[in-house]
């Protein structure tokens, strides 16, 4: 191979590297040290257009060069012939291509390093550099679902010219690093980084639309992205960070949107690892598949500029894992779910849900846990089928001091539940329209002291639960046979010391008030009970039951009944019947 006659000889027992002047025309040059205790061979690709001596470090230094052959037979990678060792590049090799060269990659390919001052195309499979640096001169293409690894400390792998990687898989690990200078534009793509070191410089990028992003073991990266659309159909983790030291930072990201009705898109931090998302103003999530921003395990999330959450799910699992919304006002449609003493204020002012389900809309979860919302005064289902469902249990607490109303849907249940020790607090509650108060056991509480005002509203009590509701009157007006009051067991009771009136204002609305096993529903100011015509409306006392209505002056289309010597309904001052 001809060698340049203008090299410099710089190497010493203390330094492996040697620094020449530009070639004349486009050549390979292999250079041999000339002291025996430096075994490294020096392999570089020199242009005329580079002007300053180059210097190699150690580890590309220790490859051995496997050239593209000039009369190459082909464009085939994978083909021995095409290189002057005989076979594709190994792991100990650097693989050179020159000017004017064109190889394609069609399968997984692994290699020390890759200089290439030709046209490289990764068309499938995955190109993996394992050791030293690899720069990419000349131009450079990956196919949709091809990808590029860089492997191991000190790797690096540089294509500063590229500009569109659409579809390509990535990855960096165990220290390794990737850079693209140039490059804006990375869709449907994912990028993986694992391993304190591992990076990926792309400062340009700014189109990161239904991509994913995956990083572990202590990595970090920085993403300059304004936007970020979903389109497409699967449920989709896009941001996803693991491990203590781990951070993906988006510093300019200012909204994720889902554009498609059936993009999922997923938000996870866990075991140490942070998002930080520090001017993002809103998420918006699809409609047919869930949305989740999770933080679990000591994960953070850091969002304090967002102020809109639509569509999606809220969810940590400890006291360490962290979401920070402080700004955030617009939930409607979503959820927010906390468990093992995670806590979350939320300080938006109402909530709306417009969706065909059956949704829990707020749940927690063992002790300590506590999601507040200090400021919201309405809960409200926008279409008859959004049911809307509330949740505390195992001793885990939610706290709505302002809210005033709670309106839910008509075509299907829409329950608040404290179970297990499980607590609600309403303490300015005043409108409960098509809601359950459900608790089942003697710790268990919902404070709703203000409550007066019940419209097709059901209590359900059970297991030594006791509830308190100043309301003066209930109505009903739905089409079907509904229990409104119903308790089982004993201690478990029910009171509406101010209850005046129960009416059925529509004469499909079924009312029945039921007291069984031990529970007691006492309603002692109660006049006047009048069910609906086209349905029965029953009061039942059964097996030790009691319902004392003392004040019962009037029971109009209604069946009262009791099953045994023990369950009783007191009616002294019942005329009308």
């Amino acid at each position: 191979m001809k060698k340049n006659p203008s090299v410099a000889k710089t190497n010493s027992l203390k330094s492996r590297s040697v620094s020449f002047e530009p070639l004349e025309s486009r050549e390979l040059l292999s250079i041999t040290p000339l002291i025996p205790e430096s075994a490294a061979i020096i392999q570089t690709l020199q242009t005329p257009s580079q002007d300053a001596p180059i210097e190699w470090s150690d580890a590309t230094a220790e490859l051995t060069e496997n050239a593209w052959k000039a009369d190459a037979a082909d464009s085939n990678w994978s083909n021995g012939a095409n290189w002057t060792l005989g076979h594709a590049p190994k792991n100990d090799e650097i693989a050179t291509i020159a000017s004017g060269k064109t190889v394609e990659i069609a399968k997984n390919a692994s290699v020390g390093a890759v200089q290439c001052a030709g046209t490289l195309n990764v068309k499938s499979g995955t190109l993996t550099v394992n050791a030293g640096a690899s720069t990419i001169t000349g131009a450079l293409s990956v196919a949709s679902g091809a990808g590029i690894t860089a492997s191991g400390e000190g790797t690096t792998f540089a294509a500063d010219k590229l500009t569109t990687l659409d579809g390509a898989k990535l990855s960096a690990t165990n220290g390794a690093s990737i850079s693209f200078a140039q490059l804006t534009s990375y869709t449907n793509g994912t990028m993986t980084l694992s391993g304190t070191g591992a990076t990926i410089s792309a400062s340009k990028l700014t189109g990161i639309d239904n991509s994913v992003f995956n990083l572990s073991g202590g990595a970090q990266l920085t993403l300059n992205a304004e936007s970020y659309e979903g389109n497409y159909d699967a449920n989709r983790t896009i941001f996803y960070v693991e491990g203590e030291g781990t951070k993906l930072s988006l510093p300019k990201l200012k909204s994720i949107t889902a554009t498609y009705h059936w993009a999922g898109i997923n938000v996870s931090a866990k075991d140490g690892g942070a998002i930080e998302m520090k001017v993002l103003e809103s998420f918006t999530g699809c409609t047919s598949r869930t949305n989740t921003l999770s933080a679990t395990n000591a994960g953070t999330i850091n969002l304090p500029a967002l102020t809109s959450f639509t569509n999606g799910t809220m969810t940590s699992n400890d006291a360490t894992a962290k979401v920070t919304v402080s700004k955030l006002t617009n939930i409607n449609n979503s959820r927010f779910t906390l468990s093992g003493g995670a806590q979350l204020t939320v300080n938006a002012e109402s909530y709306e849900g417009n969706y065909d389900a059956n949704r829990t809309i707020f749940y927690v979860e063992g002790e300590g846990t506590k999601l507040s919302f200090p400021k919201l005064k309405t809960i409200t289902a926008t279409y008859h089928w959004a049911g809307i469902d509330i949740a505390a249990k195992d001793g885990g607490l939610i706290e709505m001091k302002a809210l005033e109303s709670f309106t839910g849907c008509t075509s299907r249940t829409n329950t608040l539940s404290a179970t297990n020790a499980g607590t609600i607090s309403l303490p300015a509650l005043t409108s409960l329209a098509n809601g359950t108060f459900k608790l089942v056991d003697a710790a268990s509480r919902i404070t709703a002291t203000k409550l007066t005002t019940l419209t097709n509203a059901v209590f359900n009590l059970s297991g030594g639960a006791q509830l308190t509701v100043n309301a003066e009157s209930y109505e009903g007006n739905y089409d079907e046979n509904r229990t409104i009051f119903y308790v089982e067991g004993e201690g478990t009771k029910l009171s509406f010391p101010r209850l005046k009136t129960i009416t059925a204002t529509y004469h499909w609305a079924g009312i029945n008030v039921s007291a069984k096993d031990g529970g007691a529903i006492e309603m002692k100011v109660l006049e006047s009970f009048t069910g609906c015509t086209s349905r029965t409306n029953t009061l039942s006392a059964t097996n030790a039951g009691t319902i004392n209505l003392p004040a019962l002056t009037s029971f109009t289309n209604g069946t009262m009944t009791s099953n045994d010597a023990t369950a009783k309904v007191t009616v002294s001052k019942l005329t009308n019947i």
